[in-house]
């Protein structure tokens, strides 16, 4: 709304009262023609007899000013807008609201603005719905960011879970990586002591069976002189008699083995001290040799006891005594007779 339209309309609105129109026209037909000094003195001196109307075109004037007068137009638009004059209310609210010549306020210049719309001022009512859909934009533009930020902290959550949930997977897949390692290197230690073993273990079983064999030789070679002595003495030995005479009876041409026991084993018993009496006389074994006598029963026998038995019973006598911290015997082995 231009500053010529305004004073027009003011005027029509003063129309009622002739002698203040007069007045009031004479200042506007001065306006119009450009004698600012004219318009000023006559819009000043209603102005100061409190006419709205000339108080609202008097600040326009200064407001028209290069540089506009603030400080004096803001003043009388004030207190036209006190009188209820619609253009007043209107361009107070509009400089109050955006804070030309004042301290912004925009409750107090929006409140201008709605009186003045009240009043039925079309700039004040197109400028509120103008507001109005700003708000509304605003609000839908809120609305907007709000619904952004809370899906963007939908999302941030998500991928903060997402996150810690791949750390613990890391950590549990290095875990069993370090796992893994383990086992592989205790593997790796197994397969090669259970070589070693193996290693040892196929040792051991051709020892044994090379002393398996040479016991085998030299038990058959016995074999053959027991026979071979038999043949030549023509003894025939009832083996009842044999055992009766270990118990104390003399068996003058007997081959008995004889000794302490040493230990006694479920299926025999160990002798030291062996001595053999051999068709009727004594041959003491070699020292650190041990008998193990192969008996049905060893029933009633202890260490320490001195026992006799025919030769037959004795697997053999070739075994060396390997004693523990005992004394008892732990192991023996085949050794040259």
């Amino acid at each position: 709304m231009s500053h010529k339209r305004v004073l027009v309309g003011v005027f029509l609105l003063l129309a009622a009262s002739p002698a203040l129109a007069a007045d009031y026209a004479l200042g506007l037909v001065a306006f119009n023609r450009g004698d600012i000094d004219t318009a000023h003195r006559e819009f000043s001196a209603l102005a100061e007899e409190g006419d709205p109307a000339a108080q609202y075109s008097l600040a326009m004037l200064y407001l028209k000013r290069d540089p506009p007068e603030y400080t004096r137009a803001i003043p009388w638009l004030r207190k036209s807008a006190g009188s209820g004059l619609p253009e007043s209310q209107f361009m107070l609210g509009m400089l109050t609201l955006h804070g030309v010549g004042t301290e912004i306020d925009a409750s107090e210049g929006l409140r201008w603005i709605e009186r003045a719309s009240g009043q039925g001022n079309a700039d004040a009512q197109a400028l509120l719905v103008k507001l109005e859909q700003a708000r509304l934009r605003e609000a839908e533009s809120a609305r907007r960011k709000a619904e952004q930020a809370k899906k963007l902290q939908t999302d941030f959550a998500k991928a903060r879970a997402a996150e810690q949930a791949l750390k613990k997977r890391l950590a549990k897949s290095r875990e069993r990586e370090k796992r893994l390692a383990a086992e592989r290197a205790t593997l790796k230690k197994a397969r090669a002591s259970d070589a070693r073993a193996k290693e040892q273990m196929r040792l051991e079983r051709a020892r044994l069976e090379e002393e398996l064999e040479s016991l085998r030789a030299r038990l058959a070679e016995a074999e053959r002189a027991r026979v071979a002595l038999q043949a030549s003495e023509r003894v025939i030995v009832d083996q009842t008699a044999i055992r009766a005479e270990t118990t104390g009876k003399k068996m003058p041409h007997a081959s008995v083995v004889a000794g302490t026991v040493v230990e006694v084993l479920p299926d025999g018993v160990l002798l030291t001290d062996v001595s053999r009496r051999l068709a009727g006389h004594s041959e003491p074994f070699p020292d650190g040799l041990v008998v193990f006598l192969n008996l049905a029963s060893t029933d009633g026998l202890s260490e320490g006891q001195q026992v006799a038995y025919p030769a037959e019973p004795a697997t053999s006598y070739r075994y060396k005594l390997e004693s523990g911290a005992t004394g008892r015997v732990r192991a023996f082995r085949a050794v040259d007779k």
